[in-house]
């Protein structure tokens, strides 16, 4: 997926700068790394709860499955808040600072 926003850039980054969430143009390293981090995080959130990931490939079976339950369901709808909260912050420092223009 980093590749593909890099590829599409011309396309995706004007998204991206009226949302505040880059000022220049990423770079194909920015990119591929944020591709990146955003698949391993992807994987070591939903491994706890489904038991058809294979995060450790090639061992067959998922020794971080502890199947759904209400602290894991807590723990993502915090990391949600958190990052719903990170970026509501950082709208309020860019609109503070002048460089936004709702």
């Amino acid at each position: 997926m980093g590749y593909a926003t890099y590829a599409l850039r011309s396309l995706v980054h004007p998204l991206f700068r009226r949302l505040r969430l880059a000022e220049e143009e990423p770079t194909a390293t920015d990119s591929v790394l944020g591709g990146v981090v955003g698949w391993a995080l992807h994987i070591a959130m939903d491994s706890p709860i489904y038991s058809d990931i294979r995060p450790l490939l090639p061992l067959q079976s998922n020794p971080l499955y502890v199947g759904y339950v209400a602290t894991l369901g807590f723990l993502w709808d915090t990391v949600l808040v958190c990052g719903l909260l990170t970026y509501l912050i950082h709208l309020y420092r860019v609109y503070r600072r002048g460089d936004g223009r709702w």
